[in-house]
């Protein structure tokens, strides 16, 4: 049978690739699909293999010709699919390929986006035409309002306004239109009347015809809304409310003749978009009909080449690169034909050295290869469906060609319906190299690729519909019916056989409905009929319980066959893998327990038809209370079907008892045996050899081959396959389920094939004619017969899986009812832990019995009385003030270990920042702004905060040390690992010892035990990793490795020790060959381990600097002699002098200095502190990270000027990628808190003197305070690279309110400069702005406020001036003074008041020598209070 039978015979292959042909070898390789490759990279990230590229590339032209495909689709234009597959495309016209795909893709991408571009601008004209039609009619002008007033309802029809209130308040009217979405409607009025408080008015209208949203594309209904209002700020809140409801707002026009411009304007522009959008389309449909022409060619060769570059990341590469190696699965037949593929291959590449392959052998198991065509394919789904079969397993595909389309046909038996899907699946076999039906849809589909199943369930469907007389559900009379009516007749027969026989008569025929042939009488059966069933059944009144028997006991026939041919099948399966054993102790006792049950039901079937005729049918015993009698161990009252029957049915009872155990214990116990007394013995006494994954009974069977074939290489299949432990529980659990699967399987499958009964029985329903009342009763009875069948079934198939995920499950809780199961009640065991409190006041120690449980304790901290309390209120209030308390628990060490580190360090390190800027003014801190400027001494109270700094630091020191400290004596107590030592004294000479086998045997097991002890204490330690993401986790790391390995190391010294060793040595054990690479390793590891403490304690000071220190100005000082010892470790040391060791080690140190900024720079508090602390704390952070990066340079510098050192050049992306980030990210910072500081120097209280107008101040101070709110309540870390472009957005955000606020500043100057109150105080404030930092553009804004200052001036001279000519001939005087000494007084104030304006003028030169301050001089010298002077 070939393949067909069992899967092909693999191989595996080695193929040798010339990395110049892999590409043409593996192309070729595909399109004759030969081989399965393995990938020989599962330890390399699929990100990190070496056509990682070529793959990305691949994927982005499957995105780009997906998305032309989809455009493809969207404009309608059929795809031409092509008969053939073409070839993936050459490496030559890879680019060439690509390059025109994104052209092509830019092109359409540009086309598309002009063209939806245009679309939304004609929505939107058209929705703007609507518009004006409709409010046309909302508003009318009215000629006798003034040009100054918008237009407005007239004032005839509004009773609550006229045209005299509206000049009198001097309103300005507004109006806002356009179009909103009408389930919106109510909403958006309602919310402007509680905004507006009713100062608006709404008018609506419905538009006729529903509109497409510009946005959204959706034709939904509109209303057209006009608002009238008055007051600008009513405008901005209807503005945004409109936004708000997504509204679409429009201009509206002011007057008649601006409508009927913007309406005419807007017809003209609609034709022209139709035009240009017309001609768009026409153009982007012949770009995409020639993109269309090779877009299926180009999916499908980006496929494959897609696939051979991730063939080709499945290869390895050899040691010169040169050369990629693959391992393929290949069929041993198809060999010649790889090799022919690699040849063409590398022909086609024009390569030079052939590829070329050889086949490896290997004992894995091979992947199932079954051979299919368009004929068995379909077949071969249907089992693949249900699990792919082992290698070289009898494939069930070849029998279910039958037995899948004859058991349908038994269901489905109708010669009519038959020949009908017959000929449909005929038409799509003959139609099958149509193009339609491969590209029909999924249903049509499905029927395609099952078209020869459908063949064949439609042609046997004809031979049942035959044998069932039925056809149509009608029967046919083809060679006339076998049973003789008339013979029935009395006149047809001697008187002698009237007597006998009971026949008819006219009386008989004319009072009886219902008349009943008998077959004994001669002449009334004639024989069978020649082919199925006689068509004279179908006028008896019990066909129904004749079709019933006979589909029923052949429905039982056919599925016991069935199931014991799937036995039998097994048989093949264990005779191929020789294993002898599974036929004599599984296969055979499911037979004995299928036949001697099942097989003997049909045994009694036929024996029943062949034995019994028409004429003792009427004595024939029932089967089925036969088969109840059986196991109940019943006499038959009819004596039985033969002689003998009950010490038959009693032997087969017997047989089938003793076949379950032998079922359940066989296997189990004989692979016990096989493993006790055949398997192999050596060092690692390790159980039995699995020869394959997923089979349990391939076990350390080379004994089993010993049995079978005679012969003798156990011990060589030792040596060639590694052994697993057996366990035998897991074996015989695994058996014990399978057999009861077995055993419930035969009885519910046997009841599952009885639905072949039923819905034969279903289909012929409509045969049935006129039915009376009695037999429908009978048919509805046999139904649910059948119906209850059919839920033990699948009862029995329910608690048949469900014991397959739950192999304990007992038998008992297997055969409940389902519905009792459901209906029972849930209980829940809820356990509760009743402790007692136990308070003792002690002064020792805490008792023993104690200390295993959590403890509380209270400490007095007063030696002074404690006043009792009178109450509870005061209790509360003294007790916390004079004790301490605490918990504690059972392992103390360990807590308070993490007590220290994650409570007290972390409060002591990091609650220092809030305070480190004390004593620092803000000049100060702009001029440490450059990172290489060292940050000033603090004066005064500073310089004594910073002595407190320096002692806080060593005390975070000395805590550091002291955790250190417990966690080493946490090691030491619970992690030490002793070797046993021998339990023989080893007192004597060495010789002597050696010579005692039993002495030599002992030590020999301690010398295993060392092994063990040392092996798994090397593979612990090779499996940890530091526990910590910061430096100091890395050296305690190492410390803790380097305590374990000391004790271990220290022991393999002692005496007793190097004595075992000797006598190993001394008696020739194998052992100590295999010991002495392990301490061999030990050392190694121990000496790096102790090497690497040394010389990282020389750095961990700086290291606790950087994760302790009070201030970044610690961090700052520690880098640079941090780099230097880091220099140090990397010359001197032996471990530590390789990037695999430095390169972690330093980016754990940039790790730690980056958190260190994360957790003191927090934007949630950071712009509530003062601003002076805060841009001082930002600008050391951006030193520190900025320090970190100029350390490493500076020291890479020194080492590349002496010339002798070892190179000093890491991946900087890993040490410098976040830190460089972070520092942009902290200079952004910088620079906002500076934008507020500038801000706040501009707006501060001269301004607000100089303007008069502090209300507008404060205002826009209230929008600098905002431009901070997005960065305090931002919802994704800064500082993480990832968030980069959300940063990205805020910091845009900023600049543009930033530019806003700076808009508005200018406007508020110069509006504010127009109406000065001094003269004098502006120019006093322009001086001081020329001096202070502040905004550029506003600071130019002020500079050029001079000429305003010199206008303000000119206006103070002419008030000065009118005062001057008013009073001259009669001046005013101050009491007491005479009239012509208080004139002289009175015109030297005058003349004073503009002179000292003058003079201070004349400090800033440029002044007085523009155009503006000629002007001034000019006026000053003409006036006559200067002449009277």
């Amino acid at each position: 049978m070939g393949s067909l039978f069992r899967s092909e015979t693999m191989c595996l292959a080695q193929l040798f690739l010339q990395s110049g042909t892999a590409y043409e070898c593996l192309s070729v390789l595909g399109e004759k699909g030969l081989v399965e490759f393995r990938d020989l990279n599962q330890n390399v990230s699929s990100f990190q293999r070496k056509f990682v590229g070529e793959v990305k590339r691949c994927e982005e032209l499957e995105r780009i010709l997906a998305y032309l495909v989809q455009e493809i689709n969207r404009a309608d234009i059929p795809l031409p699919e092509g008969d053939t597959s073409p070839p993936a495309p050459p490496l030559k016209q890879v680019l060439e390929m690509q390059e025109q795909l994104q052209k092509l893709e830019v092109e359409l991408r540009e086309v598309t986006k002009n063209k939806e571009k245009l679309r939304k601008n004609l929505l939107e004209l058209i929705e703007y035409t609507h518009m004006l039609r409709v409010t046309k009619t909302f508003v009318k002008r009215n000629v006798e309002f003034e040009p100054t007033y918008e237009e407005f309802p007239p004032l005839e029809n509004e009773s609550l306004l006229d045209y005299s209130c509206m000049q009198r308040l001097g309103a300005k009217l507004g109006f806002v239109s356009g179009l909103i979405n009408q389930g919106k409607v109510e909403a958006f009025e309602k919310m402007l009347w509680r905004v507006c408080k009713g100062y608006t008015i709404v008018t609506y209208a419905e538009l006729d015809e529903p509109l497409e949203d510009p946005e959204t594309g959706e034709v939904i209904k509109w209303y057209v809304f006009l608002i009238s209002f008055w007051g600008e700020q009513i405008g901005h809140k209807v503005k945004k409310i409109c936004d708000c409801y997504h509204c679409h707002v429009y201009p509206y026009p002011n007057t008649a003749e601006e409508r009927r411009e913007i309406q005419e304007g807007l017809n003209t522009r609609i034709q022209d978009l139709y035009t240009v959008l017309h001609k768009t389309e026409d153009y982007l449909r012949q770009v995409l009909c020639k993109a269309a022409e090779s877009v299926y060619s180009r999916v499908i060769q980006v496929k494959k080449m897609k696939a051979i570059y991730h063939m080709l990341n499945m290869c390895s590469f050899d040691v010169t690169n040169k050369c990629l190696i693959a391992e393929v699965w290949c069929p041993e037949a198809d060999l010649h034909e790889l090799r022919r593929a690699l040849e063409e291959g590398s022909r086609e590449s024009g390569g030079t050295i052939p590829s070329f392959m050889n086949t490896i052998p290997t004992k894995e198991t091979p992947p199932t290869l079954i051979r299919t065509n368009k004929f068995t394919e379909g077949f071969q789904n249907i089992v693949d469906a249900y699990g792919v079969g082992s290698y070289q397993e009898v494939n069930p595909a070849l029998f279910t060609i039958i037995t899948f389309p004859f058991l349908f046909a038994v269901m489905f038996g109708d010669f009519g319906h038959g020949f009908v899907m017959f000929l449909f699946a005929l038409l799509l076999v003959l139609n099958e190299n149509h193009p339609r039906l491969n590209q029909s849809q999924e249903i049509m589909r499905m029927f395609f690729n099952g078209r020869y199943i459908l063949l064949l369930m439609g042609l046997f469907s004809v031979y049942t519909g035959l044998i069932y007389n039925d056809c149509f559900s009608k029967s046919v009379n083809l060679f006339g019916s076998r049973w003789n009516v008339s013979a029935m007749y009395s006149s047809s027969h001697s008187p002698e056989e009237q007597r006998k026989m009971v026949l008819w008569n006219d009386s008989i025929v004319r009072h009886h409905s219902v008349l009943q042939l008998d077959p004994s009488v001669p002449g009334v059966f004639r024989g069978p009929y020649p082919f199925g069933i006689d068509p004279i059944w179908n006028l008896a009144t019990n066909r129904l319980t004749f079709l019933n028997s006979f589909k029923m006991k052949m429905s039982v026939i056919l599925g016991i066959t069935h199931m014991t041919f799937g036995v039998i099948l097994g048989i093949f399966n264990h005779l191929h893998f020789r294993k002898k054993f599974n036929i004599c102790l599984v296969s055979i006792p499911e037979l004995l327990f299928m036949l001697c049950i099942f097989g003997y039901l049909i045994f009694m079937i036929i024996y029943k038809w062949l034995v019994y005729s028409a004429e003792t049918s009427r004595t024939a015993p029932s089967i089925l209370i036969e088969f109840i009698s059986m196991f109940l161990f019943l006499a038959s009252d009819t004596g039985g079907l033969y002689p003998g029957q009950e010490h038959v049915q009693r032997l087969l009872l017997l047989i089938t008892v003793l076949s379950v155990p032998v079922l359940f214990l066989g296997k189990p116990l004989f692979l016990l045996w096989l493993h006790r007394g055949r398997s192999c013995f050596g060092v690692g006494r390790s159980g039995y050899t699995l020869v394959r994954k997923d089979s349990e009974e391939e076990v350390s069977l080379l004994g089993g081959q010993d049995i079978e074939e005679g012969n003798n290489q156990m011990e060589d299949g030792c040596r060639e396959v590694t052994c697993e432990e057996f366990d035998f529980g897991e074996i015989l659990m695994t058996q014990i389920i399978h057999s009861i699967e077995y055993c419930l399987g035969c009885i519910s499958n046997t009841a599952s094939y009885l639905r072949l009964w039923a819905l034969s029985l279903a289909h012929a329903h409509d045969d049935i004619p006129g039915l009376s009342e009695e037999e429908e009763e009978e048919e509805e009875t046999e139904f649910q017969k059948v119906e209850s069948i059919d839920r033990a079934s699948a009862k029995n198939l329910q608690l048949r899986m469900y014991s397959i995920h739950r192999p304990r499950i007992s038998l008992e809780e297997e055969e409940m009812d389902l519905e009792s199961i459901e209906n029972l009640p849930v209980k829940k065991t809820v356990k509760q832990m009743v402790e007692k409190t136990y308070l003792q006041v002690l002064r020792p120690p805490v008792p023993e019995e104690f200390l295993d449980q959590n403890v509380l304790f209270f400490l007095r901290n007063t030696k002074e009385t404690i006043s009792e309390a009178t109450d509870m209120k005061e209790a509360m209030e003294i007790m916390p003030e004079t004790l301490e308390y605490g918990i504690i628990n059972s392992h103390v060490l360990a807590f308070l270990r993490d007590v220290i580190s994650q409570v007290f360090l972390p409060a002591l390190s990091f609650s220092q920042h809030k305070d480190a800027n004390l004593g620092l003014t803000s000049g100060e801190v702009l001029d440490s702004f450059d990172y290489d400027i060292d940050l000033p001494s603090m004066p005064g109270e500073a310089i004594e905060y910073h002595s407190i700094q320096l002692i806080r630091d060593e005390f975070l020191m000395n805590i550091q040390k002291f955790a250190s400290s417990i966690q080493r004596t946490m090691q030491q107590l619970e992690g030490e690992i002793k070797l046993e030592m021998p339990s023989i004294s080893v007192e004597g000479e060495v010789s002597d010892l050696a010579a005692d086998p039993e002495t030599v045997e002992i030590l020999e097991q301690c010398v295993i035990n060392w092994l063990n002890q040392i092996s798994t204490a090397l593979e612990g330690q090779m499996k940890k990793t530091p526990q910590g993401n910061g430096p100091l986790a890395e050296i305690e790391f190492w410390r803790e490795r380097n305590a374990t390995l000391s004790a271990l190391h220290e022991q393999t010294k002692l005496p007793i020790v190097r004595k075992v060793l000797d006598v190993m040595k001394e008696s020739d054990s194998l052992l100590v060959a295999n010991l002495q690479p392990v301490l061999t390793e030990l050392f190694k590891f121990h000496m790096e381990a102790s090497d690497n403490v040394r010389f990282l304690s020389t750095v961990e000071r700086h290291f606790k600097n950087i994760t302790h220190g009070s201030s970044f100005h610690v961090v700052l000082e520690t880098i640079p002699s941090m780099m230097s010892a880091l220099r140090m470790v990397w010359i001197i040391s032996r471990h530590y002098n390789k990037d695999e060791r430095m390169i972690p080690l330093m980016e754990r140190i940039a790790w730690e200095i980056a958190e260190r900024v994360c957790k003191v720079v927090n934007l949630r508090t950071l712009f509530k502190e003062n601003r002076a602390s805060a841009q001082h704390k930002t600008l050391e952070a951006r030193n520190t990270l900025n320090m970190w990066k100029k350390a490493y340079f500076d020291t890479r510098a020194k080492i590349e000027a002496s010339g002798r050192e070892a190179r000093w050049e890491f991946d900087r992306k890993r040490l410098f990628e976040r830190t460089d980030y972070m520092a942009t990210i902290c200079q952004d910072l910088y620079d906002i808190l500076q934008v507020v500081e500038e801000f706040y120097n501009i707006f501060g209280p001269e301004l607000k003197a100089v303007t008069g107008d502090p209300k507008r101040i404060d205002d826009v101070l209230c929008r600098v305070d905002g431009l901070v709110t997005p960065m305090e309540n931002l919802t994704f870390d800064p500082f993480s690279i990832k968030c980069s472009q959300y940063w990205k957005y805020v910091m845009d955000d900023f600049k543009i309110e930033v530019l806003v606020i700076e808009k508005e500043a200018k406007n508020f100057i110069d509006e504010s400069f127009k109406t000065l109150r001094s003269a004098e105080a502006a120019f006093d404030m322009l001086l001081k702005f020329k001096h202070i930092r502040s905004r550029e553009a506003i600071n130019r804004q002020m500079m050029m406020k001079f000429n305003d200052i010199l206008a303000q001036y000119c206006k103070e001279i002419d008030i000065v001036n009118k005062i001057f000519v008013q009073n001259l001939d009669n001046p005013p005087l101050y009491k007491n003074h005479p009239p012509v000494a208080g004139a002289i007084y009175w015109e030297r104030s005058l003349f004073f008041r503009i002179k000292h304006t003058i003079l201070r003028f004349q400090e800033v030169e440029e002044i007085l020598d523009s155009d503006g301050g000629r002007e001034v001089c000019y006026v000053c010298c003409n006036r006559p209070v200067l002449s009277f002077t």
